[in-house]
């Protein structure tokens, strides 16, 4: 796709797993499906790419670690 096409980017990796995007229930259910789809995993690895700015990343890694992980 178009680089400059950041909605659909994002949409893709969302679509295909390869990111967790949106709030917190929506991560679970993101996590659930590809739970299911790969028969268990044991790690969730999370990559920094700067995407956004040092707070908001720090907020997204917060509400993962409050609300997602404990689930």
């Amino acid at each position: 796709g178009d680089a400059d096409d950041v909605p659909g980017i994002l949409d893709y990796c969302d679509q295909t797993g390869f990111a967790v995007i949106g709030t917190p229930d929506d991560a679970i259910r993101q996590l659930e499906r590809l739970e299911q789809q790969a028969g268990g995993f044991g790690t969730f690895l999370v990559f920094g790419h700067e995407w956004a700015d040092r707070e908001a990343t720090f907020k997204s890694y917060e509400l993962l670690a409050r609300y997602v992980m404990p689930h």
